[in-house]
């Protein structure tokens, strides 16, 4: 297997190094590509970003526009013999279509064209063709991202795909791969443990096409079928259930077929329709009026009635037997902008995370005051403030402590990136520890723990040294010091580093956290100790904090959550060990 930059050209004879590397298709090296954009009239204007899913800003030698476009993008278009600098092609599509229409269409006021980019978070660039018409091809730049790109006008007027923010991995929900062991669905209770090996329950995805064994709940029935059937969006299904369903409907069918409601007791008798039952069939495709026992007067058609009776009586037992989760439950981050006067009796707590309701909101930013349905706000582009342009699951709503750390020179603020965002630039960060230190650094690393490289140059403290070892000799196990911990349960981080990590089998895991005073005292640094520390009990595990004297209580009230007062001045490791190892006995290490 290839390490990193260790590919070689795909190019026949030529033996240089790759600039990216792939599992499954070709690569090349930087040469290689300038002269494979050189055979579609085309150079780079600045360096290859190393990922061929990466935008490129690139000018066409025959219009002389400078646009982004992705590598895969070019290679794709060039396999199948067309015009990669979309400057090109819209040129020559507006020429088509105003062939087609007999003539131009009518001018566009640039001013308006200005405004309208302007909405969209567009800058106009230059217009390739004068005057502007709806086709007519122009070039923007994001105002956001600084992507640049050569349309249509038409559609230009569409926000950039940066501004993309799927609801996925948002408000404590899994990210990224999930892994069908980890994942609680409901499938699990299908699975067929003794049909299916056991590597398959714990390497499969929720996605997998594999072919499993599982067992219906209702009947018992044992059947085949791949793995992101039974996880999608319809839930598990049993294949002989259903042709027996689809049987027993079409014998109800049968039966109902020529017989009008006078014929059927159960219709006659809750008929308030207008119309003669005996002249109504009972499959006609009609909505009519009906009077269910409690009062409802629902119109739906005989045989839906017939069927499933009353849809407001049965709306009523579904919102107790399966409860649908609040927006307080599902959506925390929209609770917090519940407008608190404008809702009447509507509050979070009452109102599906689902719902149509247009409900006011209150941005906290800028005090902006707007109705808008609730499932509308979770859908993109997910903005937290329309006028403000923050995003819902930002890094400073995920993150808050990593967000304080977050440089005002960046291009975007900590509201408008999410944690996992990949971003046109390496963020600038400032230490809350020392202000003084200012460095650059991806933000994938600094998510997965990565901090200030000046404060930690010197590694670990002694004193949390000195407890590591004192674990070593108090604890039986396994004892790790600065482990990578990883939980579908984590909702901050996909992974944290624990200082003291105590394992030992039957017994739950022991994460010891030593808290200095000089690195843990800014506020910042406070808000990550106490998402980590909720991370780690949501996890199931029992966490305890070694607080140095002169650091406030991080006030969590949790039974697996203990806090001891140590001083680095007159340090006591086995001392303390001993007080944890006597309070995680009253937790189920005795």
């Amino acid at each position: 297997m290839p390490t990193k930059r260790s590919q070689v050209c795909s190019t026949l004879g030529c033996d240089n190094l790759t600039a990216f590397n792939t599992k499954t298709r070709p690569a090349w090296c930087i040469s290689c590509l300038d002269i494979m954009l050189a055979g579609q009239g085309l150079t780079a204007t600045e360096p290859f970003p190393g990922d061929p899913n990466a935008y490129w800003l690139i000018r066409c030698s025959t219009c002389g526009v400078e646009s982004h476009c992705r590598l895969n993008y070019f290679l794709d278009k060039t396999a199948a013999g067309e015009t990669v600098c979309q400057a090109c092609r819209w040129t020559a599509w507006q020429r088509w279509a105003d062939s087609i229409a007999g003539g131009p269409s009518l001018a566009l006021d640039m001013d308006y064209v200005k405004e309208s980019l302007d909405a969209s978070g567009h800058a106009l660039i230059a217009a390739l063709v004068q005057p502007a018409t709806q086709n007519s091809p122009i070039v923007i730049r994001c105002i956001r991202c600084g992507k640049q790109s050569a349309l249509r006008l038409s559609d230009a007027m569409c926000r950039c795909s940066c501004l993309a923010n799927p609801s996925g991995g948002q408000d404590g929900q899994p990210r990224g791969r999930v892994g069908l062991a980890d994942s609680r669905h409901e499938a699990l209770g299908w699975w067929s443990h003794d049909l299916n090996a056991e590597e398959v329950y714990l390497s499969s995805s929720l996605h997998a096409r594999t072919e499993a064994w599982w067992r219906c709940l209702e009947r018992g029935h044992t059947f085949q079928a791949p793995i992101h059937r039974m996880t999608g969006s319809s839930g598990p299904t049993c294949p002989e259930c259903a042709a027996l369903s689809t049987a027993a409907l079409r014998q109800m069918w049968g039966e109902l077929a020529g017989k009008t409601v006078y014929d059927v007791p159960e219709l006659a008798q809750t008929w308030a329709d207008q119309d003669d039952p005996r002249l109504v069939p009972v499959l006609g495709r009609g909505m009519r009026r009906f009077e269910c026992p409690n009062g409802h007067h629902p119109r739906v058609s005989p045989l839906s009635y017939f069927q499933s009776g009353c849809p407001h009586c049965r709306a009523a037992r579904n919102r107790v037997e399966r409860p649908h989760a609040t927006v307080a439950e599902a959506m925390p981050e929209l609770a917090s902008q519940w407008h608190p006067t404008l809702n009447g009796r509507h509050t979070p707590e009452n109102v599906g995370a689902g719902s149509a309701l247009s409900i006011w909101w209150l941005a906290d930013c800028c005090g902006l005051e707007w109705q808008e349905r609730v499932a509308y706000r979770d859908k993109r582009p997910r903005l937290r403030c329309p006028r403000c342009q923050t995003i819902l699951g930002s890094l400073a709503w995920q993150d808050p402590g990593l967000a304080a750390e977050w440089s005002t020179n960046n291009s975007l603020t900590a509201w408008q990136v999410r944690p996992t965002s990949t971003l046109r630039f390496t963020p600038e960060w400032v230490c809350s520890v020392d202000p003084a230190h200012v460095w650059t650094m991806p933000l994938p690393s600094r998510g997965n723990g990565a901090d200030c490289p000046e404060c930690r140059q010197f590694g670990k403290s002694r004193p949390e040294l000195d407890c590591f070892e004192a674990a070593i000799v108090t604890f039986p196990g396994t004892i790790r010091s600065g482990a990578i911990l990883r939980s579908p349960a984590f909702t901050t981080r996909d992974m944290w580093t624990g200082d003291i990590v105590v394992e030992d089998a039957g017994r739950p895991r022991l994460v010891i956290e030593y808290d200095g005073a000089y690195w843990h005292g800014p506020d910042a640094k406070a808000q990550v100790d106490r998402r980590k520390t909720l991370d780690f009990l949501a996890s199931g595990w029992l966490v305890v904090r070694l607080r140095e004297d002169g650091l406030y209580p991080l006030d969590i009230d949790h039974p697996n959550y203990h806090e001891e007062r140590v001083y680095s001045a007159a340090a006591r490791p086995q001392h303390t060990m001993e007080r944890i190892k006597s309070w995680a006995d009253g937790h189920g290490w005795a």
